[in-house]
């Protein structure tokens, strides 16, 4: 669920607009997904697997991965909840690119936040995390693109906070807002 602890009021999200949580099973699942990904901490049964070997399996759908995570679609069981939410799993173990995030995310004030995709839940080692289900821009053109990343970008910056990766492939849109969806990469000058 949001953490509404820090500055992250109804005046930026709905509290209560997001609710999903991992269950036992899910949380389990996508630890040991992380562990095979990443080929460390394995048991005598497992063995290390590809992305691409991920989905035949376990019950997911791989929505696309990055440099050092893989998103995926999560089956029903694996998380509670009403929304539709989505999973970063960490497969590289030379980045945290999870952890990253979720520092940021508990870290944003309410303006910040307001422009992040909500970090719903994760787990204790940041090997995993779930987020709402954003709308993506595939099908706007680069005008109508670039205009959303620089306005998002504006707004950051005149919060503190550099990007450096901020394109169309990192944004999106929840609940009608432009959100990046994407930040492990960003860099707040204030921490």
């Amino acid at each position: 669920m949001v953490n509404f602890k820090k500055n992250v009021t109804t005046e930026y999200w709905d509290e209560g607009l997001f609710d999903c949580e991992a269950t036992r099973e899910g949380a389990r699942m996508m630890d040991e997904l992380a562990r095979r990904y990443q080929g460390l901490h394995l048991r005598e049964d497992q063995e290390p697997i590809s992305i691409q070997d991920s989905e035949d399996e376990y019950p997911i759908e791989v929505i696309g991965s990055g440099q050092t995570r893989v998103v995926i679609y999560m089956p029903d069981e694996w998380y509670t909840g009403t929304g539709d939410c989505i999973a970063k799993i960490q497969w590289d173990p030379h980045h945290r690119q999870n952890s990253r995030e979720i520092d940021i995310w508990d870290n944003a004030n309410g303006r910040m936040a307001g422009l992040l995709a909500p970090i719903l839940d994760w787990s204790e080692m940041d090997q995993w995390l779930i987020m709402p289900e954003a709308e993506t821009y595939r099908s706007l053109n680069a005008k109508e693109a670039g205009d959303i990343v620089r306005s998002l970008e504006s707004k950051l910056k005149d919060m503190g906070v550099r990007t450096t990766d901020i394109r169309r492939g990192n944004i999106g849109r929840i609940e009608g807002r432009d959100v990046v969806i994407d930040y492990g990469s960003m860099k707040p000058e204030q921490w």
